[in-house]
């Protein structure tokens, strides 16, 4: 038996979703409910969707042309598709107040490293590679370039993985 978040009646568990991620394996509100907050949600969505329609039609006459040319240009230009991951690296690190925090330019690692991928040697592509942690910051290492190195993405992950099994085999 379990108690619906929503309504507050007692039910068996048969009347709740599964959720996998839960203590109990079941959601925390009764499939009922469950069922009216999906409807209301969609209900919310088919209004935005409508606003949207609304609002495409009163601009239709823009010339949207000059507009889409120049997010194409912005979104083409590898900096600025590196900068929103530059800033959640240093967002990452800021949380950490004790850290040193470098601004790291990505082009500087690749040269410093004369375009070479730091975990197997092998040449980096210079439009798509990681910008690696040597030390990473979960473990203390700070976000600078003494502690940076590039990497293919494939490298980085299972780097990646190896940390996460040195993290759960340290008692």
């Amino acid at each position: 038996m379990k108690t619906c978040r929503i309504c507050g009646q007692v039910k068996p568990l048969d009347d709740f979703y599964r959720l996998a991620h839960t203590k109990d394996g079941r959601n925390s509100y009764c499939k009922p409910c469950h069922n009216a907050q999906s409807l209301r949600n969609s209900r919310k969505r088919g209004d935005q969707a409508e606003r949207s329609r609304r609002w495409r039609a009163r601009h239709a006459d823009r010339d949207r042309t000059k507009e889409r040319e120049a997010n194409r240009r912005w979104k083409s230009d590898p900096k600025n598709r590196a900068s929103s991951s530059e800033r959640e690296r240093l967002r990452k690190a800021r949380l950490r107040h004790d850290q040193f925090i470098e601004n790291v330019d990505r082009v500087v690692v690749l040269s410093r490293a004369e375009g070479l991928c730091g975990i197997c040697g092998e040449p980096v592509d210079p439009t798509a590679f990681h910008v690696d942690h040597i030390v990473p910051l979960s473990r203390g290492g700070e976000h600078s370039y003494a502690n940076t190195q590039p990497a293919h993405p494939r490298c980085n992950q299972r780097k990646y993985a190896n940390v996460q099994r040195d993290l759960d085999q340290v008692p």
